[in-house]
């Protein structure tokens, strides 16, 4: 019997809501502390290539302490890894105005992006664990907008606490520290994930490579698209305020659309939606020339395709927890950060030597390429969706 089957639905409500908030609140201190880090650094003098370096130490860690992650997980169970992340996410918030040198700064960075990566696999599986199928796509729907509305949140805090001295350190360890107090709360209905994985970890890649690829490139093509399409912007045009405009739009559109494609995930065929996301996201990346001067009409586009795109990765979690339970499920989780993780080193990368050699046009070759590679397999996993569908037989 499931977790989610054992628990009543009171209880699995409250234990879903509680880490939901949990990981709204983690989200939310990385959307303060990254930009703020930059800052402070850039005030200090710090080149911005070693600032874009010491923001990779993260990025480093999510790879390298994955497969630690769902070990620690299987050992102590999601709920007190999840504490043990947030309490120390904490204490290197206290740290890092403490030592305000750059680097000092690399190994706090290093930890505080190992206990990201420790929250995304505990949540996940957490969520998976709990969330029954007939409602599953709204339940990683919710966890997805909570998640993006806390990271789009994150800057405008620092507009209330400032980016000088100890404050915006203070909120982000209290938020840490309050996220420890709702994951309590979650009360008697938390997952346990016990015994040993069926397959070695990296076996897992071969066993559903769909989301894991999917999630791999996701994070490759976002990444790159954030890192580099103000300076695009600006080579086709128009204002950096508008880039900036148009990013925030695409962020609010991740937001808006999260519940109501998670809704038609749970009353549609889902492989269907899932290869409709993908073609959407090619086709709106391949507009994005067209629409970037346009105005209001530009801004729908941007809007709606940033909706479908952030679906993309909500379609990777819903598929890991329909694939895989129990203690699987904690290891499938923490391969699914790690191919997070590849993705964000090497999407910057792909898309930085696609522009030294096509221009800035290259940002978009590149996500529309990426996109295109991956394509063939959610078409093959609709086809064979459709082969499994019971035929109906007349009397």
């Amino acid at each position: 019997m499931s977790a989610a089957t054992a628990a009543s639905s009171g209880a699995r409500a409250r234990s879903l809501a509680c880490v939901i908030a949990s990981v709204t609140l983690a989200t939310l201190n990385y959307g303060i502390t990254f930009p703020l880090l930059a800052l402070i650094l850039e005030r200090q003098g710090v080149e911005k290539g070693l600032i874009g370096l010491s923001t990779a130490a993260s990025a480093m860690a999510v790879i390298l302490s994955a497969p630690l992650s769902s070990r620690l997980m299987l050992a102590l169970g999601p709920r007190r890894l999840l504490l043990g992340a947030m309490l120390l996410s904490a204490v290197i918030y206290g740290l890092l105005p403490t030592f305000p040198n750059f680097w000092a700064w690399f190994p706090l960075r290093f930890i505080l992006g190992s206990c990201g990566s420790v929250i995304w696999v505990a949540s996940e599986a957490w969520i998976n664990t709990m969330a029954p199928d007939e409602k599953r796509g709204r339940i990683i729907a919710i966890y997805a907008t909570a998640s993006s509305a806390g990271m789009a949140l994150g800057p405008l805090l620092l507009l209330i606490t400032g980016s000088s001295g100890f404050s915006p350190f203070i909120v982000a360890a209290a938020f840490s520290l309050v996220g420890c107090v709702i994951t309590l709360l979650a009360g008697r209905a938390v997952p346990r994930l016990e015994g040993r994985p069926s397959v070695h970890f990296l076996r897992f890649l071969l066993l559903a490579p769909m989301p894991y690829l999917l999630n791999l490139l996701f994070a490759a093509v976002g990444e790159a698209f954030h890192t580099f399409f103000a300076i695009y912007a600006v080579d086709h045009g128009t204002t950096e305020q508008r880039a900036f405009m148009i990013m925030t739009v695409m962020s609010l559109g991740g937001i808006a659309l999260q519940y109501p494609l998670g809704w038609l995930a749970d009353h549609m065929n889902r492989r269907l939606l899932f290869l409709l996301c993908v073609l959407v996201s090619i086709g709106g990346f391949l507009l994005v020339p067209f629409a970037i001067g346009a105005e209001y009409l530009g801004l729908a586009l941007f809007f709606f395709c940033g909706g479908i795109f952030a679906m993309l990765y909500s379609f990777g979690v819903i598929m890991l927890g329909e694939r895989f339970t129990g203690s699987d499920l904690a290891t499938a989780s923490a391969v699914f950060t790690l191919m997070w993780g590849i993705g964000t080193l090497t999407g910057p990368v792909i898309a930085g030597a696609a522009m030294d050699h096509l221009g800035s046009s290259g940002l978009i070759w590149t996500a529309v390429a990426l996109l295109l590679i991956y394509l063939p397999i959610p078409v093959v996993s609709w086809i064979r969706s459709l082969r499994r569908q019971p035929v109906a037989v007349e009397e």
